[in-house]
């Protein structure tokens, strides 16, 4: 029937589209989540670490202060 064979045709062609479309989507994602994760990582470097570093000699500065004033 050729009213089938259409059909058929079409349905093949939109499942084919569909499935590329859906793969290239999972791709992307999973592009997406390597990027940010990279970012995160590199904002954990850049910022965080660095903060925490200057947290630390804001914490030793009071100690020795402290220290200081208790001497005297």
């Amino acid at each position: 029937d050729e009213k089938f064979d259409r059909l058929l045709e079409s349905l093949v062609s939109n499942l084919g589209k569909s499935l590329s479309t859906e793969l290239q989507a999972q791709h992307s994602m999973n592009k997406i989540e390597l990027l940010l994760v990279d970012l995160l990582e590199e904002i954990k470097v850049n910022y965080v670490e660095r903060l925490s570093q200057e947290d630390i000699e804001d914490i030793l500065e009071q100690t020795r202060s402290l220290r200081q004033i208790t001497q005297k």
